[in-house]
């Protein structure tokens, strides 16, 4: 998956550029779609979305373990972020409805949260 990522990730690199010409990306773009498309091409079940998802909702506190494994903060702003961000051409339209950040991912996966604690993920074949 990273290869094809890689190969057909222009409007990646466009945007990446874009930041890079504002200041605000400091690397090369080479190495920041890098690491973005090898992030994308990462496999994980609907469980691993759900618990995610429900990490986010429960301010950075794994629910299974009961680690925090990110700060409060930045958990609330992720979950900003991908209720504004999280489905491409569609963000932000979810969250009208729902009341719940969504993320979608190269294979049609989703991960939105019920706060305060609990999500729910589906995932749907890739392409």
């Amino acid at each position: 998956m990273f290869e094809s990522e890689t190969a057909t990730g222009d409007r990646n690199r466009a945007l990446a550029y874009l930041t890079k010409s504002s200041g605000v990306l400091r690397q090369s773009v080479d190495d920041a779609t890098e690491v973005y498309f090898r992030q994308c091409s990462l496999r994980v079940t609907t469980e691993d979305l759900a618990v995610m998802g429900a990490t986010l909702a429960n301010g950075g506190v794994n629910p299974l373990t009961k680690r925090r494994v990110m700060g409060e903060r930045p958990s609330r702003l992720a979950l900003s972020i991908t209720a504004k961000c999280g489905t491409y051409d569609h963000s932000g339209s979810g969250w009208h409805g729902s009341a719940c950040p969504q993320k979608a991912v190269w294979v049609a996966a989703s991960s939105p949260c019920n706060p305060p604690s609990s999500a729910s993920a589906c995932t749907a074949p890739g392409r």
